[in-house]
């Protein structure tokens, strides 16, 4: 295996040219996202900032008919989703884009629309360019993102994203006419203090999934919820 590979079950990702490495808070939106819809059918899902297709590959095998479209802004991160998709059983479901989210054409409507978005805005800054433009995203506007997601939806379709638990109340008026239908915190541990908050905002208005949890019991160990949820995926 390279020393850039991370290994799943099914799949692999190549990680050396995409500036965000897969991480925790990737694959947590991965398993969690439109945890909702439970269906065999066909759906059509958008994965914005695709990076290394982590999140793109995960879907397409959590929803085994659903067409999946990546855009992915970088280069390199494209050409190398491109390749981790080329190398998967998903192949042939799965389509990376090299665009911005604000420049992709089209009127197609999505049953699912993610995003792992570049958040640390306020954070240290990085010396690496790459990383720098994948986590600070300096000209990256939550409220565009919200506004994209809404025009992309279908009438029952949801928009998934995952942001720093300090960062919610900017993310709920970012959304604006997206109404909020779950939501969950997560800690590292049990009585840790909440790091990440997954969001699930759609255009109709139902009552809201409120749940809280955590990701290990004890330091390497993860917990019984965080083991549910991820076990398809983790070897």
């Amino acid at each position: 295996m390279r020393e850039n590979t991370f290994r799943f079950k099914t799949f692999e990702i190549r990680q050396e040219r995409s500036a965000m490495k897969v991480g925790t808070d990737g694959v947590l939106l991965g398993a969690w996202a439109a945890g909702s819809k439970v269906t065999d059918g066909k759906m059509r899902i958008m994965d914005i900032g695709s990076g290394t297709g982590l999140i793109a590959m995960m879907m397409a095998e959590r929803f085994p008919k659903a067409i999946i479209v990546g855009v992915e802004a970088d280069h390199g991160a494209a050409e190398e989703s491109a390749i981790n998709v080329a190398m998967s059983a998903f192949a042939d479901r799965i389509k990376i884009c090299e665009n911005r989210f604000e420049e992709y054409g089209g009127e197609e409507k999505y049953d699912v629309v993610v995003c792992n978005p570049p958040y640390f805005k306020d954070s240290l800054k990085c010396p690496d360019k790459g990383r720098l433009m994948a986590r600070h995203g300096e000209d990256f506007d939550v409220a565009e993102l919200c506004r994209f997601a809404r025009r992309h939806l279908k009438e029952d379709g949801v928009f998934a994203m995952i942001f720093p638990y300090d960062r919610e109340d900017d993310v709920i008026r970012a959304a604006d006419r997206l109404v909020l239908q779950r939501r969950l915190r997560v800690s590292g541990t049990k009585d840790g203090k909440i790091r990440r908050t997954l969001f699930e905002f759609g255009l109709k208005v139902e009552n809201c999934v409120e749940e809280s949890e955590y990701v290990e019991k004890e330091r390497g160990v993860r917990s019984e919820w965080y083991q549910k949820l991820t076990d398809r995926f983790y070897l």
